[in-house]
């Protein structure tokens, strides 16, 4: 009948609100109409507009850095991009663990799909994380930090970007599978978990590097 309003329609309003509070809390843009339909691109694309932003602000955190550092030794340049690459780390991990929570919420993702959310979220963590990639490493190379640093910089950003939204799709459904809340404990232990892999990454990296060139 006309003008009459459902419970169910009630219903499909709040969990539309719900979802779209949740997308934007996680920086993860627009939600689409289920997770699994959203293409890889497209999920990079929306994802990596806000990482973008929150990587220029992490910018500021280096440059403070950078201005007390009375020498521009490698070391001091390196530790000068600990704050971008691990705010990177946390944030790419932040949303994908966001829009795997609310996906398990609403039932459109299950213990069964852990492979498939894996594999997803890491191609999209190293699509984004090339893009950010790039940025950082174009920021180094017109501060004077040289290409050798951008490279060091831009790989560890790769590869840990990429491993954070793996873990932001795992851990949900890890607590899942053990009976705890996805939406309490992914955020304080993904937070930990990648501030120190983000770090071990990017100095083995250097280290490495140092290496080939010492």
């Amino acid at each position: 009948m006309k003008g009459i309003i459902t419970v169910d329609d009630v219903i499909d309003v709040i969990e539309e609100e719900d979802t779209e509070d949740m997308y934007h809390f996680g920086a993860a843009g627009n939600p689409p109409e289920s997770y699994f339909s959203a293409g890889i691109f497209g999920t990079a694309r929306r994802r990596m507009i806000w990482l973008l932003i929150l990587v220029f602000a992490g910018f500021l955190s280096g440059s403070v850095i950078e201005h007390y550092s009375s020498t521009l030794q490698l070391m001091l340049i390196l530790a000068s991009f600990i704050p971008v690459l691990m705010d990177s780390g946390g944030n790419a991990g932040t949303q994908a663990a966001a829009v795997v929570i609310r996906g398990i919420a609403v039932g459109d993702i299950k213990i069964v799909n852990i492979w498939r959310v894996i594999g997803r979220e890491f191609l999209v963590g190293a699509l984004v994380g090339t893009g950010l990639a790039c940025l950082t490493a174009l920021r180094a190379i017109l501060t004077g930090s040289g290409g050798f640093v951008g490279l060091i910089v831009g790989s560890a950003m790769i590869i840990s970007v990429a491993i954070a939204t793996a873990l932001g799709g795992f851990l949900p459904l890890l607590f899942k599978k053990l009976n705890l809340d996805p939406a309490l404990m992914s955020g304080p232990f993904l937070t930990t978990i990648m501030d120190v892999i983000s770090l071990g990454i990017y100095f083995e990296i250097a280290r490495r590097m140092m290496r080939l060139i010492g």
